[in-house]
């Protein structure tokens, strides 16, 4: 036993160094998701299993509904979770906002530091709620209705990503560029607040439609991210489409908060759109108010597969798509695939580069997750794959802050089939 962990762990140190990267393989084996024969948890339109395979484990919730019937569906299931959240969340930004305060874009900047980060929330709040869709009015009214809690702290915690954005990293690889050479490989690399209450309470919201008024929506989609917020990074939908998203720090425009919270509109773009075109469309005709990339992963039988994936600079002057065969020092350009590492942009560090140039033409979901990702050291908070041949996604999440922390990179990643959770029946 002895003798296999110090080869895992010398071929982990030999990956990093041949890659003149900082970190190692991730050497755990990806898991399947496995659920209890029945729900461990009923309301009146949802239900809630957890999947136990990792620590924390995970909350898979399936609502079904109108949105105000899932958002209180959300609040029956998940209750104590909830009030533990909001109440742990608030004490924390009280006394660790100082440290993202370069991460907020003026004039809210110098608005936190004379009046407070709640101050800046409600501010935002009054900005944005002419611009945020009824559902997701409708929706936290449910929870709030449903748990007790103020609706006035649900709704500025859900919109902190307006105000801090995070440092992340987006990879699309597919034809030859994967394995198979046919497939669709989506990286969504999370790096942001890894000190936070969020990663004690990770969760996978399922939404089920049944929406007579738009047939042609997908079925359902899955917000993967944690309990309390409904905004969406994370995500895939049973079109299936495929969410990444990064802050765009380099952007030196115009901001605005008179508009359309981007992670509601990057969860409506779940919910909505069948192709990548409707998707961007989607982003064009936004009423836009930051600046951040925004990955889409087109798995429809309609898609471009030419080019499947694609990477656009969403700001609040204009939405400009990354041209695929973009490369600069640092950033070769690789066929058949689209990347932007955690750094700011357009960044020369040469290790992701490097990485996806290794395993051209090899790069499977599992490679992705445990020899790109853990490597390059990307995904503190969170990590995902998506594989759409085989409608797979596959998460990692971060251990809790505190002694025990490790980042969500360096654990073990449990592999849900999305079919099955997309076609789960009340």
């Amino acid at each position: 036993m002895l003798t296999t962990l110090a080869a895992l762990a010398v071929t982990a140190v030999a990956v990093a160094a041949q890659q003149g990267c900082t970190h190692g393989a991730n050497n755990h084996t990806v898991v399947p998701a496995k659920f209890a024969a029945e729900p461990e948890r009923v309301a009146q339109n949802g239900k809630m299993y957890y999947t136990r395979a990792v620590a924390p484990p995970v909350a898979v919730v399936h609502l079904y509904g109108t949105p105000y019937e899932r958002g209180y569906a959300m609040g029956m299931l998940m209750k104590n979770e909830l009030e533990s959240f909001f109440s742990e969340f608030y004490g924390y930004l009280d006394e660790q906002v100082g440290q993202y305060i370069g991460f907020i874009p003026e004039p809210l900047r110098t608005y936190v530091e004379e009046f407070g980060i709640w101050a800046a929330l409600e501010f935002t709040l009054l900005m944005t709620r002419a611009n945020t869709p009824q559902h997701f009015i409708d929706e936290i009214k449910g929870m709030a209705d449903a748990t007790g809690i103020d609706e006035g702290t649900i709704w500025r915690v859900n919109l902190l990503p307006e105000l801090v954005k995070a440092h992340c990293t987006m990879v699309g690889a597919w034809a030859t560029a994967t394995s198979k050479d046919s497939t669709l490989l989506q990286l969504r690399a999370l790096d942001f607040m890894v000190d936070s209450p969020m990663q004690k309470y990770p969760a996978i919201i399922v939404y089920h439609r049944d929406d007579s008024a738009n047939p042609k929506a997908p079925a359902a989609y899955a917000n993967m991210g944690w309990v309390g917020f409904v905004g969406a990074v994370t995500g895939m939908s049973s079109a299936p489409i495929g969410l990444s998203q990064k802050v765009w720090l380099a952007y030196n425009g115009t901001s605005s908060r008179d508009g359309y919270p981007f992670h509601f509109m990057l969860r409506d773009l779940l919910e909505f759109d069948t192709s990548s075109r409707a998707a961007h469309q989607r982003m064009y005709d936004s009423k836009r108010t930051c600046s951040v990339f925004v990955g889409v992963g087109d798995g429809t039988p309609g898609a471009n597969q030419s080019q499947p994936f694609t990477i656009s600079r969403y700001s609040h002057e204009y939405v400009k798509d990354y041209a695929l065969d973009a490369a600069w020092p640092g950033h070769p350009a690789v066929k058949n695939m689209m990347y932007v590492n955690k750094h700011v942009q357009p960044s020369h560090d040469p290790c992701l580069g490097s990485l996806l140039q290794k395993y051209e033409g090899t790069l499977t979901a599992d490679t992705l997750a445990r020899r790109v990702a853990a490597v390059h050291g990307t995904g503190d908070l969170q990590a995902a794959v998506y594989d759409f041949a085989a409608m797979q996604a596959y998460v990692a999440n971060a251990k809790p802050a505190g002694a025990n922390y490790a980042p969500a990179y360096s654990q073990q990643f449990v592999a849900y089939n999305m079919t099955a959770l997309f076609s789960e029946k009340l």
